[in-house]
């Protein structure tokens, strides 16, 4: 239920498990990236979106492990198929 709640808001949502791997896209995620739901799920997120600050300077570890979430940090999607690889990011965790 909460996977089709998410899937109808307008931002990009996406959920990982503890290996990295994407567990949810949302629709909105797809039209941002360009990249589809089916190709994200199962896939690390690093190996999805390749994104600029995968390697170095992830939003989703810096944010496990300050228990901060990260607001509006800007991102380049290196491999994109979208219109405009420079998004904005922000990161929270649940836990």
């Amino acid at each position: 239920m909460l996977d089709n709640l998410l899937d109808y808001i307008p931002d990009g949502v996406f959920t990982v498990d503890a290996e990295w791997r994407v567990t949810f896209f949302n629709r909105a995620a797809e039209q941002i990236t360009g990249i589809k739901r089916a190709e994200a799920v199962g896939r690390r997120c690093c190996d999805v979106f390749r994104a600029s600050i995968c390697e170095n300077a992830c939003a989703l570890k810096q944010t496990l492990s300050t228990n901060r979430p990260v607001v509006n940090k800007v991102v380049y999607i290196i491999d994109a198929r979208a219109k405009d690889p420079h998004q904005h990011l922000d990161s929270s965790a649940e836990g």
